[in-house]
């Protein structure tokens, strides 16, 4: 089969994604790559899984870990602009203004 040759590598940058999410707790850029690295891994996944004529079962834990690292992407991209109160609506200025007290925003 073509596709196997694929497998360590994939497997490769799936593990490095993973321990750049955990070094993203750290550090937001190496979070948002990571997230980002991850969620276009899951949409190929997910084209490679419909383009080979696999099961809504088979594609299912593909787009379940897509959906996952597209939150994470978008929460690691505007968290600091809601904290930061740039993007406050009055719906979240109470825990914007708790998280300045404690938090240092960065520009």
């Amino acid at each position: 089969m073509a596709l196997a040759r694929f497998r360590r590598p994939i497997g490769a940058v799936e593990c490095l994604g993973a321990l750049g999410l955990l070094a993203g707790q750290f550090n937001r850029p190496v979070l948002v790559l990571a997230a980002a690295g991850l969620t276009l891994t899951m949409l190929m996944a997910i084209a490679t899984r419909i383009r080979i004529g696999d099961s809504l079962a088979q594609t299912l834990p593909a787009i379940v870990l897509f959906a996952l690292n597209a939150f994470v992407l978008g929460f690691a991209i505007t968290q600091n602009s809601v904290l930061c109160g740039s993007k406050s609506s009055p719906s979240d200025l109470a825990t914007a203004h708790r998280w300045r007290q404690s938090t240092t925003c960065r520009p």
